[in-house]
């Protein structure tokens, strides 16, 4: 270290540790209250300290592993994939040699989220099925039902929309038996923006009945989700988060006048507490709805304050759907050469997505050979096999397509 900068000085007492274990507790608070920018801010410069202040033990390496998954999380909330997967990597090292554990299961969790974004199918399922693996061995409930659910959105990025729906309704089932209230009401939450997505999906590839057959299964998630929401103590934001999502859901289920009051009290809170990562889905959730209604000048109002702030990004399925529904509302005013250059962009933004896809594995190549190397060559056959039959129901024809969410054939032999 440079003599300008020197280490804390060590404590028998561990004071420099408790200092630093007291400051990651409360930038987890802060995370709680959904201050994901300040606390990304606050935590490099702690990280920092812990990789090169400290000296070497047990303890440090906890508390890195603790600011590492709160990072995780943290960079989740603005899709910053690689920059978790290096985190994961870095948080694997420092676990290697313990076996099963808590925070092994959920830095494979995050993991398995990035990879599937990146759309890179061998790396998301392995990471996958090591959560659920690790998951199972410690009988953690919790981490099973996350295990299970990313499980569903691989699944669902893969065009599968069957074992889609069949894994999310099994981290249901785990969830159930959780005691844990937030991972509880997240669970329940994120199943209905599965069942939302899959239900768009099936109506824009000409199955109307696959989708209509979606309504009672979630109906009666999303009645059981409304019954715990109503029984178990919650944060402002993820009540906010599951409101938002039943309103989605409720709309495609027919119930307009409910999903509609309460999409904008939903928006209106999210508007009043600054938080970008639910104002951009439930203003895209407005201009949906607006445009059933007929009414595609205030559909596109909405549709285009959606790419607002321009410097924040937008997740890619969120910018793909809103750009095809701009389109469809112009092509309805008569606004054809609006609509024409609305449809050129989102050509572009999807060709934008795989050269950036690309790239990211590129960057990335190796970062996944700890998890290859942890799975056993039997489990690795049988993903390998699972991907081989996605490929063949792509080839065919049969798989379920979520524009700016898909993997493409080329990344199922990655």
């Amino acid at each position: 270290m440079p003599t300008s900068d020197p280490p804390l000085a060590p404590s028998p007492s561990g004071a420099n540790l408790a200092e630093a274990s007291a400051r990651l507790t409360a930038l987890q608070k802060s995370f709680s209250q959904a201050h994901f920018e300040d606390v990304l801010q606050a935590l490099e410069p702690l990280l920092e300290e812990l990789r090169f202040r400290h000296p070497d033990s047990a303890e440090l390496h906890r508390l890195r592993v603790r600011g590492l998954l709160l990072r995780m999380r943290s960079l989740s909330k603005f899709d910053r994939l690689e920059d978790i997967l290096h985190s994961g990597a870095e948080a694997l090292e420092l676990l290697s040699g313990h076996g099963p554990t808590v925070e092994r299961a959920e830095v494979f969790v995050f993991q398995a989220f990035a990879y599937n974004l990146l759309a890179w199918p061998q790396p998301a399922l392995s990471a996958t099925h090591l959560a659920l693996q690790d998951a199972l061995a410690l009988g953690s409930t919790e981490l099973s039902a996350q295990a299970m659910e990313r499980a569903a959105m691989c699944y669902l990025s893969m065009g599968d929309g069957l074992l889609a729906e069949r894994f999310m309704l099994e981290a249901i089932g785990f969830a159930e038996q959780c005691t844990a209230s937030a991972a509880k009401q997240l669970r329940y939450s994120n199943a209905l923006h599965l069942a939302c997505v899959l239900f768009d999906a099936y109506q824009d590839c000409g199955e109307p009945d696959a989708a209509r057959q979606l309504l009672p299964r979630f109906g009666r998630v999303q009645a059981q989700g409304e019954h715990h929401m109503a029984a178990l103590a919650h944060s402002c934001y993820i009540d906010a988060i599951w409101h938002g999502n039943q309103a989605r859901w409720l709309r495609r289920a027919g119930q307009t006048e409910r999903a509609g009051q309460l999409l904008r009290e939903v928006l209106a809170l999210a508007l009043a507490r600054d938080w970008q990562g639910l104002i951009r889905p439930m203003r895209l959730e407005l201009g949906l709805e607006l445009q059933a209604a007929g009414q595609h000048a205030q559909a596109l109002q909405e549709l285009q304050r959606v790419f607002e702030p321009v410097e924040l990004p937008l997740r890619e399925f969120q910018a793909v759907r809103c750009l095809q529904a701009m389109a469809l509302s112009q092509q309805a005013l008569g606004q054809d050469a609006q609509a024409e250059q609305t449809q050129a962009t989102l050509a572009l933004r999807l060709q934008g997505q795989r050269e950036r896809v690309l790239a990211a594995q590129r960057r990335l190549a190796g970062l996944d050979q700890r998890m290859m190397d942890m799975l056993q060559a039997a489990d690795r056959a049988r993903i390998e096999q699972e991907l081989q039959n996605m490929g063949q129901r792509a080839q065919q024809g049969r798989a379920v397509r979520v524009p700016g969410m898909d993997w493409p054939p080329v990344a199922l032999s990655a």
